[in-house]
């Protein structure tokens, strides 16, 4: 399969049907999320915001590595997971919404073809009602997996519907 192959393959397909399964998938979400600071915005964005790096050691990988597998799901879901947590211990908002890249390659035929098919879905995931550390891994398991299915359609397309 070549890359004209995907193009006409990719203008066959209906983008209404997965833009208004992501409509109805966000319906209600917030747009932004306040975090709570201890300093004023500056009235013109400087975009000078800083980054924390750190490394897990071995155990603690193996730890979280564990956690995925007991709980069939991958590291990236385990990842968010803990991402979704933070955010929420920060927030206290229980609806949270996060754009992820993905391949966009949903065909196998594709995998062979050269170039760069990334899309971004949106992966929400409900915190309410004090649920356990198994409970939101399958939330996010579930949501992710049915985000996937859906990634074909624009995400230009999601943001102005």
């Amino acid at each position: 399969m070549f890359y004209l192959d995907y193009i006409a393959w990719w203008n066959q397909q209906d983008s209404g049907r997965e833009v208004a399964y992501w409509k109805s998938a966000l319906a209600g979400v917030d747009p932004l999320l306040e975090f709570p600071t201890d300093f004023l915005r500056p009235a013109e964005q400087q975009f000078e915001g800083e980054k924390l790096s750190f490394t897990l050691d071995s155990p603690d990988t193996e730890a979280l590595r564990s956690v995925a597998r007991q709980q069939d799901v991958t590291m990236f879901m385990t990842l968010l997971t803990a991402f979704y947590v933070l955010l929420y211990r920060y927030t206290g908002c229980c609806d949270l919404a996060i754009g992820s890249p993905v391949a966009n390659r949903p065909r196998s035929e594709f995998e062979g073809i050269f170039g760069l098919f990334a899309n971004t879905v949106v992966l929400r995931t409900d915190l309410s009602g004090n649920p356990t550390l198994a409970t939101i891994l399958a939330r996010v398991r579930n949501r992710s997996l049915e985000a996937y299915e859906h990634q074909e359609a624009p995400f230009e397309e999601v943001l102005e519907s």
